[in-house]
């Protein structure tokens, strides 16, 4: 080592090992050492000094005044400083060190996300088979029209205010089930109406289908009066929870049929439905790129039968009293017969919207075919993983033939081919959401018995807004809320996929058909302002 200059070394065989990796990550030239006994980062820095070149120190320099010998340092003690620019490179090379020596534990958690992925227009196998047969049979044809979202529907009854709204009121009958389409909410509706032929109580499921139109009255109503975008409300978002809630009531309540008080309330507690999906979609939109898809029915849902215990008016239903004991039914898979899970799966789907009928589930999956063929297979599949795992646990035996451990399954395999990208990853995660769904589930109906609350579809909700946060796992690709529509129009639009946080304004990627409501003489208000829809739900 020269005697022109003498380096303070190192303190440990740690900082010598930090500096070897910092020596790549500064740009720094190796260099051999000089001497044995002399430390690698000390001929770094002199190396780095030399290189630029400083002066050599002169021999004889004294250490600085407040450093003694064996303190870790990397002072060079020269006679001649270095200049400005060699020592904030030496500055640089010491902060590149420091994060060396510290571990961020969420360093990761914030890195780059991966370039977006481009990818090719495709369309559903069983929509292929579907197109050649309706290609050979003329009048099948015809039903091509009925798929999808119905944009032209929406279009021709904008004209007339009445079949605007009985448009809307379908539609938001559709949303129970995450559709948007007049006729899967024909569908649906004719479901409610024939929940009672299984157990012969038709009077009964007719007085609940009222009081869930009632319900979905009220909630679009109050869309009106408020002044919502006509967009929104004619795309069904104003009216799919205040169904529930209506439907509801007729449920969770102990009354006579046809009781005035319930049919009354069905309507008030429907309309409070809009004012909790304004707040709540402001909210959840803004700040996490997340609807609030069913929290509206359930904070008015469970907050009115729990309120019902401290007045005498109402009174909830004898199913859902407080009850702290364990039902110790017919437990176990040797209870459930594989084939019963079958018609298990269909009633799950029929009780979505209060219906404990096999039937009813078969004409909402009916419906959901015009709508989208992935959805509909979703549900299905949904509802018989969450049956077949309920029962595997050793559920109660007659809980998962009545649907009440599939239902929630069902709606969260829906939203994950729905809000997502429609392919393999997709689909592992809606199975990964199914098997949460039920242990999901299972919590909190020893959560909400006590308290004598219904659980409702509180299960889905919280798993639904669980995976809809995620934008970081590989291929599980988020659609953006404002092009969300079936999940075969996510596979035949091509796209630039990204995830929500980086959606810009200006983003050029493809954008859905959103319909621009017509001029009405009684709706005009109600018309988007300046006569465009952006970064909205499109229909």
């Amino acid at each position: 080592m020269p005697s022109s200059a003498r380096v303070i070394p190192m303190g440990s065989e740690s900082d010598i090992n930090v500096l070897d990796l910092a020596r790549g990550s500064a740009g720094i030239a190796p260099i051999a050492r000089e001497s044995e006994g002399e430390p690698v980062g000390s001929c770094e820095v002199r190396s780095l000094l030399h290189s630029k070149g400083a002066p050599p120190a002169q021999a004889g320099a004294q250490v600085p005044a407040g450093e003694e010998k064996g303190t870790p340092s990397l002072l060079t003690v020269q006679k001649a400083p270095p200049s400005f620019q060699q020592a904030v490179q030496l500055v640089v090379v010491m902060n590149r060190i420091q994060k060396l020596q510290t571990l961020a534990p969420y360093s990761t958690w914030e890195a780059p996300r991966p370039a977006p992925q481009k990818f090719k227009a495709r369309s559903f196998i069983v929509d292929k088979a579907l197109y050649r047969i309706t290609t050979l049979v003329p009048f099948l044809r015809r039903l091509r029209v009925l798929k999808g979202t119905m944009a032209w529907a929406a279009r021709n009854t904008a004209q007339n205010p009445v079949t605007q709204f009985l448009d809307s009121l379908l539609r938001g009958m559709s949303q129970c089930v995450i559709c948007n389409s007049p006729v899967t909410g024909l569908f649906l509706m004719g479901a409610l109406f024939a929940a009672g032929t299984k157990s012969g109580e038709n009077a009964h499921a007719a007085y609940v289908a009222v009081c869930g139109l009632l319900g979905i009255l009220g909630s679009s109503a109050g869309a009106l009066l408020l002044g919502v975008d006509a967009n929104l409300l004619q795309t069904g978002l104003f009216g799919y929870n205040g169904l529930l809630t209506g439907l509801s009531t007729a449920t969770f309540l102990a009354h006579d049929a046809w009781d005035p008080g319930v049919l009354s309330v069905s309507i008030v507690l429907g309309a409070l439905t809009t004012f909790l999906q304004l707040a709540l979609g402001n909210a959840l939109i803004s700040a996490f790129k997340t609807p609030p898809l069913t929290l509206p029915f359930h904070i008015v849902a469970v907050m009115f039968v729990l309120a019902s215990y401290s007045f005498d008016q109402f009174e909830a239903a004898s199913f859902i009293q407080p009850n702290l004991k364990v039902d110790h039914g017919s437990r176990g898979i040797s209870a459930v017969e594989f084939k019963a899970l079958f018609e298990a799966s269909l009633t799950s789907v029929g009780q979505i919207v209060f219906c404990g009928s096999p039937l009813s589930g078969g004409l909402m999956l009916l419906g959901m075919v015009f709508y989208s063929r992935i959805a509909a297979i979703a549900a299905f599949c949904g509802a018989f993983i969450g049956c077949g795992f309920a029962t595997a646990l050793g559920a109660d035996a007659t809980a998962v033939l009545a649907g009440h451990y599939g239902y929630n399954a069902a709606l969260s395999s829906i939203a994950a081919v729905t809000f997502f990208m429609p392919n393999r990853q997709a689909i592992l995660m809606a199975v990964v959401a199914c098997v949460l769904a039920v242990l999901n589930d299972g919590a909190w109906k020893a959560i909400a018995a006590p308290l004598g609350a219904p659980t409702g579809g509180w299960p889905f909700w919280n798993i639904s807004i669980l995976f809809l946060l995620q934008d970081k796992i590989p291929g599980f690709i988020p659609i953006p809320l404002a092009e969300v529509a079936a999940p075969e129009d996510h596979m035949m639009a091509p796209r630039t996929a990204k995830p929500n946080s980086q959606i810009t304004e200006g983003d050029e990627s493809p954008r859905r058909e959103v319909i621009v409501l017509q001029k009405s003489p009684r709706m005009s208000r109600f018309k988007p302002r300046g006569g465009k829809v952006e970064n909205k739900l499109p229909i």
